[in-house]
């Protein structure tokens, strides 16, 4: 994924993820070909019909899975490491 301009990203700035398959957590499906537009920090709109404006910086998702909302997820949980009585 490249961006398709050098303008930096600004905290109120347009950011539309393009060609994205997403999960948007109502279902097990993915839905091909979405863009999703981020406005600063927060996600504005995302489906297939999401208008993008000309000042908005664009990426190309090359049909690449999204999860919006989920960062830093690598993480990996096991019985033995879990205890629900001593963390409560």
């Amino acid at each position: 994924m490249s961006p398709s301009n050098e303008r930096p990203l600004t905290v109120n700035g347009l950011l539309a993820l393009l060609n994205a398959r997403v999960f948007d957590g109502h279902g097990a499906a993915l839905h091909d070909d979405w863009t999703v537009l981020v406005q600063g920090q927060r996600i504005a709109a995302a489906g297939s019909g999401v208008i993008v404006t000309s000042d908005a910086r664009t990426v190309d998702c090359g049909g690449r899975a999204l999860l919006p909302g989920l960062i830093d997820a690598p993480e990996h949980v096991y019985e033995e490491d879990v205890n629900l009585i001593r963390n409560a």
